[in-house]
């Protein structure tokens, strides 16, 4: 989780030559004073001269080797402590039984305590650990209390393993056990927790346990605490090998709700938070939120640093700034080379060989990490340049010294600019892997030992390569490229995957794309079990993906069975829709998200437009020619159930109504009571003042933030024992709320748009500007009261003020046919 700390080398000296090493799954400090010892016993019993200490330059490159009697020498073991002994016979390592009986009596403790401590690790079941160590609630209060560490106390959370487990992980945060640790360990107990709820993808205990911090735990006051808690929001990366992570949505409410905290606690905010702010998970996707977070930084004393100016820059990029990104990028280059002299006349000073100047080449550039900027735009000339390296034999030979950092990320970042510059075709990008593959498969002798031989083409590589040829609408070839590919036994990763089926459903072929996730999915209803292990690593992209049980097969992850969705959705076969949703969790172990579930509700609407069901406004807008049914005679089905359960078959749209309400209530429960329709009277005076059953929002999606006094329970839904959520996984967005107004208003429920705007209010997603004309479209075809549409316009106003609420004629001109594309005309 953490990485450990340079002081404790001795642990590092432990490390045997196992792969995994405990060392790295969990965080421990030396003992002071600790290491000096080990280090001198260890370099004695080694029996040779102890090496030099690299220099701070190339620290970070060099790795301590595991000591040769790591496991079998008491001068190095008895200085241990005793949690690294416990993880590391839980791993399966053998320790000599005489060692460890003599460390256990000298620290006075006693075998069972260690053998309960070893067993609890190994098993990596939270419930089974829970009740092993007496902290289920339902053992009662005679239950046995057994005495354990706190360090084991904070290793639960790493045994999370489902989602039915996370109400006891949840359950632990408000136990007396959780009291007895300092505030320091209450930080990270409750970082870790947030953690693994969100790498099992439970976001409501993610949700509920921030609200925890913010609303109940008021004594947590340190700023230690809330780093650690954005911290681990903003670490959750999506895995190499996948293309899920958590919503945007989800991590910007709870950013707000931790930084408001902060300010109204008066704890003012340490560099670290800063840092993770700009994490790519929790950075501000509007530029001027990005510009005001920046001069907050330094107004706070610090200085941006390059990684984060270049986080700034392409927040820019993205939002079409040019000048803005321009400014961040000078301001890059030049620090940049500022680092670059310093660093050199710092190593030319101590007489390094890293100390000399970069000498620059015709062409070539000197500052950048893959010194691939120095190119520009003009990717030909550095394609040409790395041809020009793969057909000279030696690198004397070249026109000048081949640039440093030569390696597989330049390759993966030249083919990923490649595939996007429009100069180049489909065959030049074949060509250059071709000549890529074909030098890489060279074998060195010693005649032509400086001859350069490139880095054999990643998993990154190919794609990139097969992204680009969608790009230029040849699918044909990534089919031909993924044969030959799977012809040499490659194994692909979720990204690869993702891209050869894109090229089967571009050539109509739904059938080859089906039977490939057939053929590569890990199916936990017929395989065994996966066993997650001790710390998912994080591996770098181009490497092969992680085991499973099963050869030749991966976990799969939801955009490729999202991208089959779509395509049944868009060519009219609705009625795969459901089967494909229902087999995702049962069959492939996928969870939906937020698109999956806004693709369902477009297929529902298009199913009841093909059977003739919908009487709402827009029904004509909706060509239901290509909608394909699968009755006899052409006539259409637009008949949803689980037919592996033999359930009873609904209609369609209520299929897709029912699920939404269940995501909302479910995930959200205290709303329930909360949420008011806005359009229901609330007396004479809340009516003028524009509050007429008017909804609290959610403690995580107000805008101010400010603390509710009628907030209920902790963890309402999490600990939920009558109705715990069935999708704790699903976080609704703008996207799947417009689905849902356009399939209410399409079946003539348009009287339930403004509870579904009062959800939104709730949990803090801010409508667009079409999704509010579109709902105001279809309530004003209701024909209601004035009175009932004022009150309803003065609630929208107030939520999201006079400028965002659309006039008449905008509405108007939606009704028409206008703004199909999400763009309706503005003031």
């Amino acid at each position: 989780m953490f990485a450990a700390s340079a002081r404790f080398r001795p642990r590092l000296a432990l490390r045997s030559a196992q792969p995994a090493p405990l060392s790295l799954a969990f965080s421990t400090t030396a003992p002071a004073g600790k290491g000096r010892i080990s280090r001198a016993h260890g370099s004695r019993n080694d029996g040779r001269d102890s090496t030099p200490r690299p220099s701070a330059a190339t620290t970070r490159t060099h790795r301590l080797a595991p000591h040769r009697n790591a496991l079998t020498d008491w001068r190095l073991l008895f200085h241990t402590r005793t949690r690294w002994i416990a993880r590391t016979l839980a791993q399966g390592k053998w320790i000599p039984p005489k060692l460890l009986s003599n460390i256990l009596v000298n620290r006075h403790i006693p075998v069972q305590q260690l053998t309960l401590w070893v067993d609890v690790l190994s098993k990596r079941d939270l419930y089974e650990a829970m009740e092993r160590l007496g902290l289920l609630e339902s053992g009662g209060e005679g239950r046995e209390r057994v005495e354990f560490p706190d360090w084991l106390f904070l290793s639960l959370p790493g045994l999370l393993r489902s989602a039915d487990q996370a109400p006891y992980l949840a359950s632990m945060l408000g136990s007396p056990r959780y009291q007895q640790l300092s505030q320091h360990q209450q930080g990270l107990f409750i970082s870790r927790c947030i953690q693994n709820f969100l790498k099992l993808g439970h976001y409501v205990a993610v949700r509920e346990t921030v609200e925890w911090v913010c609303y109940h735990e008021r004594q947590l006051t340190s700023a230690q605490t809330f780093t650690r808690c954005l911290s681990a929001l903003a670490s959750h990366r999506s895995s190499a090998y996948g293309l899920q992570g958590p919503p945007y949505e989800l991590l910007s409410s709870l950013t707000r709700l931790l930084r408001s905290t902060m300010a109204r606690r008066g704890i003012k905010p340490v560099l670290e938070v800063f840092r993770a702010l700009f994490r790519p998970a929790l950075i501000p996707r509007e530029p001027k939120e990005v510009a005001r977070l920046v001069l907050e930084m330094e107004q706070a004393g610090f200085a941006p640093k390059r990684r984060i100016l270049h986080q700034a820059m392409t927040v820019y990029a993205r939002a079409g700034d040019v000048a803005g990104a321009e400014m961040f990028q000078r301001q890059i280059v030049g620090g940049e080379a500022e680092e670059v002299k310093e660093a050199g006349e710092a190593a030319s000073e101590e007489g390094e060989e890293g100390g000399m100047e970069p000498r620059a080449e015709p062409g070539i550039g000197v500052y950048g990490t893959t010194r691939l900027r120095a190119f520009g735009d003009d990717i030909k000339a550095a394609f040409a340049y790395f041809d020009l390296c793969l057909q000279t034999p030696h690198h004397r030979s070249l026109p000048g010294a081949l640039p440093p950092l030569f390696d597989g990320v330049t390759w993966s970042t030249l083919f990923h600019i490649a595939s996007s510059s429009p100069t180049f075709s489909s065959q030049d990008l074949l060509n250059v892997l071709r000549k890529l593959e074909k030098a890489s498969s060279a074998i060195r002798t010693k005649e032509d030992d400086t001859r350069y031989i490139p880095p054999r083409p990643s998993l990154f590589i190919y794609h990139s390569v097969m992204i680009g040829l969608l790009r230029r609408q040849d699918p044909r070839l990534v089919v031909n490229l993924w044969v030959s590919l799977r012809a040499r036994g490659l194994e692909p990763d979720n990204h690869l995957l993702d891209a050869v089926l894109r090229a089967y459903l571009a050539l109509d072929d739904p059938r080859s794309a089906l039977s490939l996730l057939d053929h590569y999915a890990y199916k936990p209803s017929e395989h065994p079990p996966l066993i997650p292990a001790i710390r998912h690593r994080r591996l770098p992209r181009g490497t092969s993906p992680p085991p499973t049980p099963i050869p030749n097969t991966l976990q799969l992850d939801v955009v490729p069975l999202n991208n089959l969705l779509h395509y049944y959705n868009r060519t009219g076969y609705t009625f795969n829709c459901y089967r494909l949703f229902l087999k995702m969790q049962s069959t492939y172990g996928v969870q939906p998200d937020a698109a999956t579930l806004s693709i369902l509700i477009d297929a529902a609407r298009y199913s009841s437009a093909a059977a003739g069901l919908g009487f709402g406004p827009g029904s004509e807008a909706i060509n239901v020619s290509g909608v394909r049914g699968k009755g006899q005679e052409g006539v259409p089905d637009d008949l949803w159930g689980d037919e592996s359960k033999g359930g009873k078959k609904e209609h369609a749209w209520k299929v897709a109504e029912r699920l939404c309400w269940e995501v909302l209530e479910g995930n959200w429960p205290e709303g329930v009571e909360r949420v008011k329709d806005p359009m229901e009277g609330g007396g004479v005076v809340n009516w003028l003042l524009g509050r007429g059953g008017e909804a609290d929002p959610s403690p995580s999606g107000q805008d101010d933030m400010t603390p509710s006094d009628t907030l209920r329970s902790t963890f309402p839904a999490t600990l939920s024992l009558v109705n715990p959520p069935s999708y704790p996984h699903l976080y609704p967005n703008e996207r799947v709320f417009r689905s849902f107004i356009q399939l209410l208003g399409y079946h003539s429920s348009a009287r339930d748009i403004p509870l579904v705007l009062a959800w939104m209010r709730y949990i803090g997603i801010k409508p667009s500007r079409h999704t509010l004309t579109l709902a105001m479209l279809y309530v004003g075809e209701l024909g209601l009261e004035e009175r009932k549409m004022v009150r309803w316009r003065i609630w929208l106003r107030d939520w999201l003020g006079e400028e965002e609420v659309p006039l008449e004629e905008e509405v108007a001109f939606v009704r028409r046919g206008g703004g199909k594309a999400g763009k309706p005309i503005r003031r």
